[in-house]
């Protein structure tokens, strides 16, 4: 990518981040197709929700990113490990605040977005770290 013009790579950079975006909606939506009850566990156990959809926002932003690396659509380097650490960080870090404040986790919560917005951003940390 690094060839390419600094537009393009902007423009490619914003693609991924909404591929990434969209990808943790439909991995949330995918298990909760896959465990029937996911809605239902909100109201049971706020933090097992916390724990579940903190794991699909974190799935979802790092398989979409994996896919990135894994075609070239990025300049980076792997870091696999640092990558899925950082998404697992910037997934949980939101949601445990989320569970701190509010006694149920309602849908439309801001925490949900933070915790979306983080988790992608925690991804390319590594990118940004000299070595990368």
């Amino acid at each position: 990518m690094k060839s390419k013009p600094s537009f393009v790579r902007v423009l490619i950079l914003l693609g991924v981040l909404f591929f990434q975006l969209v990808m943790t909606q439909v991995v949330t939506f995918i298990a909760s197709m896959i465990f029937g009850g996911f809605e239902n566990l909100q109201p049971a156990n706020k933090y097992l929700f916390a724990a579940a959809i903190g794991f699909t926002f974190s799935a979802g932003a790092y398989l979409a990113g994996w896919v990135a690396l894994r075609f070239h659509w990025l300049d980076a380097g792997p870091k696999y490990l640092a990558r899925a650490i950082g998404t697992l960080l910037g997934a949980y870090l939101p949601l445990i605040a989320a569970v701190i404040i509010y006694p149920t986790l309602e849908p439309g919560n801001p925490f949900y977005a933070a915790s979306i917005l983080l988790c992608i951003l925690r991804f390319h940390v590594p990118s940004w770290i000299k070595g990368s």
